[in-house]
């Protein structure tokens, strides 16, 4: 899960991780930076149509204040439609610069603008949906290829005592999680990496006195890591999925992007 709010104002991204989690390590510097680049221009998304509905209100508001109060219930003339879109203007200006500064305080790149056209607005929620689609992919597979890595290191690490037929069993389900993380399968990949996670328990317990502590306990931990990768592995392909078709909803509760 992947959580954002405001600290002192300002935006910030965080990822909810128990203490002794490790699969913070599978991430790439640059899956990171596609991940802040797509939550930014989702924030944009956000900020125009925050933009969008200010200025309307504004104008709707001078609307009605004419009508009741100057034309005692009747509808506005010409002119005063004309100045009510002139002090629409003049809100939707205010608000506009304020979301830009807002948006420039975070991003740092200088490539994220408030949409303030209708074709600029489009080209957003376009950009928005290729971006975290291809973001939340990044993740997917980084969170895979770190965790098949590892869990072939603990076969290894493993097999230094003794090959048995279930590390090689294991280390078969390995290679086709690996083809299939290559082949761009996520799903296949991981399935086939939970059955090392699932395998490598055994594997020590089977061993039995053979594995000595430390190795026990880093095998351990390895799964845990390897099963939370997993984890997220599955949930931001399917954020993947649903980004690339506009089903996913970033924003709840007046937040920015929650997952």
């Amino acid at each position: 899960m992947i959580l954002t709010g405001k600290i002192l104002d300002k935006p910030v991204i965080a990822i909810p991780l128990s203490p002794e989690s490790d699969w913070s390590k599978f991430w790439s510097g640059l899956t990171f930076e596609k991940l802040l680049t797509y939550f930014l221009q989702a924030m944009g998304v956000w900020m125009a149509l925050d933009f969008l509905k200010q200025k309307l209100t504004a104008k709707e508001k001078k609307l009605n204040d004419d009508r009741a109060n100057e034309n005692k219930g009747d509808d506005p003339d010409a002119q005063q439609v004309s100045d009510a879109d002139e002090a629409s203007s003049e809100v939707g200006d205010a608000v506009a610069s304020g979301d830009q500064d807002l948006i420039d305080s975070v991003d740092t790149s200088g490539k994220v603008k408030l949409a303030v056209t209708d074709d600029d607005f489009s080209k957003s929620v376009s950009d928005v949906r290729t971006d975290g689609s291809d973001a939340y992919t990044g993740v997917a597979e980084d969170n895979l290829g770190g965790a098949i890595d590892s869990a072939g290191a603990q076969l290894n690490d493993l097999a230094q005592i003794e090959v048995t037929p279930d590390i090689q069993e294991a280390e078969g389900d390995l290679v086709d999680a690996k083809q299939s993380l290559q082949s761009g399968e996520l799903d296949a990949a991981n399935k086939s990496l939970g059955e090392v996670n699932k395998a490598l328990p055994d594997i020590v317990e089977n061993l039995g006195d053979q594995v000595g502590a430390e190795l026990r306990a880093q095998v351990e931990d390895a799964v845990q890591a390897q099963e939370e990768a997993s984890d997220i592995a599955e949930e931001t392909s399917e954020n993947a999925d649903d980004a690339g078709s506009g089903e996913e909803e970033p924003f709840e509760d007046d937040v920015l992007p929650i997952e």
